[in-house]
């Protein structure tokens, strides 16, 4: 699992599992499962998606590729679009939001909890 931009307002990501052929989808769509569960029962903070399981056209480069290459599954979590703070002056301590990191904790725990069971 490569966690990637994460933890910035308004995040959403996507499947890209079909460039990757590495057969995750289930994973992923996993993610929107338990997004979806924690919801209902009112365990999240903010009342934004943040997982879709639209599949994206298009490859993004980034630390995976290496592992890609070597044909080692890659469940890779980088929200589209990119947060608008990436790579400039204001990409800092500030530009993360509480609410959405503890969001995402909370799926990704339950996630982890699931799959390593």
């Amino acid at each position: 699992m490569l966690l990637d931009l994460i933890g910035t307002k308004d995040v959403r990501f996507y499947n890209y599992e079909i460039h990757f052929e590495s057969h995750t989808h289930q994973l992923f769509s996993q993610l929107s499962v338990f997004e979806n569960q924690l919801r209902g029962n009112a365990e999240l903070k903010t009342e934004q998606k943040y997982f879709f399981d639209a599949r994206v056209n298009g490859l993004i480069e980034d630390d995976h590729i290496p592992f890609y290459r070597k044909k080692v599954p890659v469940l890779h979590l980088i929200p589209t679009p990119f947060p608008s703070v990436w790579h400039t002056f204001d990409d800092d301590l500030s530009a993360l939001d509480e609410h959405v990191i503890e969001d995402l904790q909370k799926i990704l725990v339950r996630f982890l909890l699931k799959y390593l069971a």
